[in-house]
């Protein structure tokens, strides 16, 4: 790979290396470069070029603006076993789920395609605060951190423009591969759980600049996710204190009344253990598809 011959160029290859790519040994001119996964290797060094033809005034490698450029980040409730995500379903189905802390019986689908999202609001909002026929019962469910991270490896984000084939499921002792199952990953901009839109006092505000992760799985990826519960709770009353305390009239009564529920979810980023490539994919880190993602707010991507 000719550099030019240039050791700053080396350096801001080396760089983004480091801050992106798992770990690997310091570098050198006398390491191979091989070592470096591929697709890390052949994605840094595209940039590099643009950087080395580009004018002048434009001699930068965007990616390495880490600081300005805008990333996608994931919200959630997490500990040190897992992650937690919210469904809602027919009583049915949440019955047997929390009696059973499993998944089954005869109204559930393993493998029926769903969405599971790790913000209490947004399964707020697509729920109508569980009044919705058949999403009567909100429940929130721990998938380990090693789970979370498969499911997100086998999914595409088509709005990042993502068309990279998704990493295959690998195969537990329990469970079988679940083969080419893929998911997808959706943007939507995020709910403010603590107030109701002033457009619409029936559901939490909507906050155009902040975007909130769904992910849909399908087929052998759903039943990987169902596999992969750990703890199954049913929060269907705190869904309707919020949902009773975002019906006030008033801002202000509103506010009173979310501050008298003492046990809401404390969301926070979360870090998948995720490949950078996996990561590029789906607007995680500095990339096209972060960049894509984060014009939609602005309307400019559709």
């Amino acid at each position: 790979c000719d550099f030019g011959g240039k050791v700053s160029d080396l350096n801001i290859t080396l760089q983004f290396l480091q801050k992106y790519s798992p770990p690997i040994p310091p570098l050198g001119f006398n390491h191979n470069l091989a070592y470096i996964p591929p697709s890390i290797l052949s994605f840094v060094l595209v940039n590099l070029v643009s950087f080395k033809t580009g004018s002048s005034s434009s001699r930068k490698l965007p990616l390495m603006e880490n600081d300005k450029q805008e990333v996608t980040k994931i919200k959630a409730e997490f500990d040190e076993e897992g992650v937690y995500f919210y469904q809602a379903f027919k009583p049915s189905i949440a019955d047997f789920a929390v009696a059973n802390q499993r998944f089954g019986g005869d109204d559930f689908n393993p493998s029926r395609m769903t969405w599971i999202k790790p913000s209490f609001a947004w399964v707020l909002y697509r729920s109508g605060y569980a009044t919705k026929s058949d999403q009567e019962r909100i429940l929130k469910i721990k998938i380990s951190h090693e789970a979370v991270s498969a499911i997100l490896a086998a999914c595409v984000c088509p709005e990042g423009g993502a068309t990279h084939p998704p990493t295959p499921i690998a195969a537990s002792s329990t469970r079988s591969s679940c083969g080419r199952s893929r998911g997808v990953v959706q943007w939507d901009p995020a709910r403010d759980i603590t107030r109701f839109d002033p457009k619409n006092t029936k559901v939490p505000r909507r906050m155009l600049r902040e975007r909130a992760i769904q992910i849909g799985v399908q087929g052998g990826l759903s039943e990987f996710y169902v596999g992969s519960a750990l703890s199954i709770e049913d929060v269907t009353e705190l869904a309707r204190e919020v949902g009773a305390a975002h019906g006030q009239k008033r801002e202000r009564d509103c506010e009173d009344a979310m501050r008298a529920i003492s046990n809401l979810p404390i969301e926070r980023e979360y870090e998948a253990l995720l490949q950078v490539e996996h990561k590029l994919r789906l607007g995680l880190v500095p990339g096209e598809a972060a960049n894509r993602i984060a014009q939609i707010s602005r309307g400019r991507v559709k």
